[in-house]
């Protein structure tokens, strides 16, 4: 688990520090194995145009900050293959795990996804699924709007059913997925 804030940004300032532009900062990060804590209070920047090293002897951490700083390419292995290349030209199953990447960068404590599978194939689809579930197990809370009743039940723990502006239901997800008006509304069943 890692806190604080690793971010690319653009540093702003005088009119020298206007021509700096900043490619990697973070700022007192702390990374933790389980109980133990292997980073605490890390705080780098690099500009571009740079060389800057990270020293240290085995074991201070030089590799755990690295891991830290592409923790979002662990989840998206998809994304670290990726990372030189513009995103508009990426398919869009890799725009959608560039979202949620980009969003985790920020350590939040909640993301909300606004129809996360839609126009992705089969595959993806899980693939994201499968994801979500991994951020929720990394701690950070869900809100999923989805029209993909299924799958979105499948993992959910709670569920609410919208109609025309109104909620209509509100049950365990488990419920919902044998629910009659459910079942036939959003899951194909008879």
């Amino acid at each position: 688990m890692t806190s604080a804030d690793i971010s690319p940004s653009t540093s702003g300032g005088n009119v020298a520090e206007a021509t700096k532009s900043t490619m990697l900062r973070l700022t007192d990060v702390d990374t933790y194995y389980g109980p133990s804590q292997v980073l605490r209070k890390v705080s780098l920047e690099v500009v571009r145009g740079e060389i800057v090293c990270l020293l240290g002897a085995n074991a201070a951490g030089k590799t755990t900050t690295m891991k830290t700083i592409f923790d979002v390419c662990e989840i998206f292995p998809r994304i670290k293959e990726r990372l030189k290349q513009v995103a508009g030209t990426m398919s869009g199953g890799e725009q959608q795990m560039l979202a949620m990447g980009r969003a985790l960068m920020s350590r939040p404590k909640m993301m909300c996804m606004d129809e996360p599978s839609m126009g992705l194939s089969p595959i993806l689809v899980e693939t994201v699924f499968n994801t979500i579930l991994r951020i929720r197990g990394e701690g950070v809370t869900i809100f999923l709007v989805e029209q993909n009743a299924s799958m979105a039940l499948s993992l959910a723990d709670r569920g609410y059913v919208l109609q025309t502006g109104k909620i209509v239901l509100s049950d365990s997800a488990s419920n919902l997925l044998t629910n009659d008006l459910v079942r036939q509304a959003y899951l194909g069943g008879a």
